[in-house]
């Protein structure tokens, strides 16, 4: 494969991401059992974590529509600057509760 090749597949990537950002949109208005977050992701994923596929998804759909240009503008900041999911609460135990002692 040819460098050329290889630039139609990333050229039709971004070209799917900006239909799917459409999609998702769709999605949105239509469903309650979806959120911005879980349509952000799933963009993310498909993008296999790529914040420049995200960018450049984003201009090609220009100023068409922007609440699909909103979702990838955040993907793609998500994906450039990942959160560390918090760690998961510590389980409470009064200091009188049986189990081991704490020194």
């Amino acid at each position: 494969m040819t460098g050329g090749g290889k630039r139609d597949v990333e050229q039709d990537i971004r070209r799917k991401l900006a239909d799917e950002a459409h999609g998702e949109v769709r999605l949105l208005r239509s469903s309650s059992i979806t959120t911005p977050e879980a349509s952000i992701g799933r963009l993310i994923d498909r993008a296999h974590g790529s914040p420049e596929r995200l960018r450049d998804a984003a201009a090609l759909l220009g100023n068409d529509d922007r609440e699909a240009l909103a979702l990838l503008t955040r993907a793609h900041r998500l994906a450039q600057y990942p959160v560390a999911d918090p760690a998961p609460p510590k389980p409470f135990s009064p200091p009188d509760a049986p189990g081991p002692r704490r020194a």
